[in-house]
């Protein structure tokens, strides 16, 4: 193999190419970074050309991919979503904002437009390149993994994996230039080994996805180590960061407070029933690693019942389960009826479940609904997408709760159950009263599970279920 190339990244994952224009570094920082680089996001190509069994890469002076990842490099690290509370894939977030601002203008729409171009600028690689016109390749972090993007192409790979791969080809990048060789090179190596050190001030502010300039200090109050759960140590994404984060578009600022201070209360308790479970789950999930994520959710579920020996005919007890496994599930009133539960199951707090018994899902069976969806997070998602928490309602994203929401009704009421009780009933409407009554379960539930269990539904049958849901044009 030719001693110029190599090779960074997992094939899974982000994995680039990189062969250097020369053997030897000379000339300008620009000169002796100049060379081709190929970049792929799983098995599909975002940077170079195809030629035969050959990957020709693109021609660029790659110093600019260092400065670009230098100055990046905390977005990546620690921001989970974006300032905006968007709820889009990165490449739909322009066209969302705009659609929103022409719905609602405001008078911060300039400020906002920064702040949107700036989470942009800092997870697409792409706009590393001054002059050069690449497809985007979109990374944004998800708990312990990396979404990444480009080109139709989606997979998630290991953050540390994917942070890694960056790190290594910044490295090579590195590699050719010495602080001497002019005054570029030498703030280019300054800036990438101090990417890193960053005041916590601002490695909070970036990890709650809050780009704005109010400080940290105005949230929570006190020492931020000390008001955040941060320990010594490399920064990490602790309980409290992680709901101030998922609620920030949702709260005001004195209910997250509230939330916040009744979080640091809860002592930290055994997830040892849960552990040996979720890892049989992660076992599920990766034989189903190719489906989408409520066909995930459904399987899960499946799984999970028969473990617990249920029969499809029974009625799942969540409350009794979450006990058993020493979760506490507390009512807590939030000003918001978005958000139906907060739950965190962390290093330092938790595993708690606190329900906003003023949203929508609060009571009766939505409730039951709300805490087999906190059920399904906590078999699912604590190894990877929620390490520490989750807001029901929330800056969550939208596979993670696709999923648990398909867990959480699959778990409550077997699709085959719904299928079954409405072929058999002579009357639609007392068949969904009698699923309602046995399963305890709401009737935007049964209408979904019975939809989804049953493509060939009759038109009359169809219409019916439309109309007990809430958002009938997704039916």
């Amino acid at each position: 193999m030719d001693e110029r190339v190599s090779r960074f990244g997992g094939e899974h994952g982000l994995h680039v190419e990189l062969q250097w224009d020369e053997p030897e570094p000379r000339g300008t920082s620009a000169d002796a970074t100049r060379g081709r680089l190929a970049a792929w996001v799983g098995d599909r190509l975002a940077w170079g050309t195809t030629r035969g069994c050959e990957t020709p890469g693109f021609m660029w002076t790659w110093i600019e991919i260092v400065e670009h990842l230098a100055t990046a490099w905390p977005y990546l690290e620690h921001e989970e979503a974006d300032p905006l509370g968007l709820d889009v894939d990165p490449a739909l977030m322009s066209a969302e904002a705009q659609k929103r601002w022409q719905e609602a203008p405001s008078t911060g729409e300039d400020k906002d437009e920064e702040i949107l171009c700036g989470f942009l600028d800092t997870h697409d690689l792409s706009r590393s390149l001054d002059g050069a016109w690449l497809a985007p390749i979109w990374l944004l972090r998800e708990g312990r993994q990396m979404r990444i993007w480009s080109k139709g192409m989606f997979v998630r790979e290991r953050l540390e994996d994917a942070l890694g791969a960056l790190s290594s080809l910044g490295d090579a990048i590195c590699s050719r230039l010495e602080p001497g060789r002019d005054p570029r090179a030498a703030l280019a190596l300054k800036r990438w080994r101090s990417r890193r050190d960053h005041p916590i001030d601002e490695l909070i502010r970036i990890s709650v996805a809050s780009r704005r300039d109010d400080p940290v200090e105005e949230v929570v109050g006190g020492p931020p180590e000390e008001a955040w759960g941060i320990g010594q140590g490399s920064f990490q994404t602790t309980e409290l960061l992680a709901v101030a984060r998922m609620s920030a578009t949702l709260l005001p600022s004195t209910a997250i407070k509230d939330v916040l201070a009744r979080l640091r209360e809860l002592a930290r308790g055994s997830t040892a029933a849960l552990d040996d479970l979720s890892s049989q789950a992660a076992a599920v999930l990766a034989e189903h690693a190719q489906e989408l994520p409520h066909q995930q959710g459904y399987a899960v579920a499946g799984w999970f019942r028969a473990e617990r020996g249920l029969r499809d005919d029974e009625r799942f007890h969540v409350d009794r389960t979450l006990t058993d496994w020493g979760v506490g599930v507390e009512d807590m009133p939030l000003p918001s009826r978005e958000i139906d539960a907060i739950c965190c199951w962390g290093e330092r707090h938790g595993p708690t479940i606190l329900v906003n018994e003023r949203g929508w899902h609060g009571r009766g069976n939505g409730r039951r609904a709300t805490l087999a969806h906190e059920l399904g997070h906590l078999l699912m998602d604590r190894g990877a997408a929620l390490p520490v928490a989750e807001v029901l309602g929330g800056r969550v994203s939208r596979d993670v709760e696709a999923r648990a929401r398909a867990f959480a009704a699959e778990l409550l009421l077997p699709r085959e159950q719904a299928v079954a009780a409405v072929r058999r009933a002579p009357d639609l409407k007392a068949a969904v009263r009698s699923l309602e009554d046995r399963f305890r379960v709401s009737r935007e539930i049964i209408a979904w599970q019975v939809r989804n269990g049953d493509p060939s539904l009759p038109v009359e049958a169809r219409a019916y279920l439309r109309s007990l849901v809430s958002e009938p044009r997704r039916f």
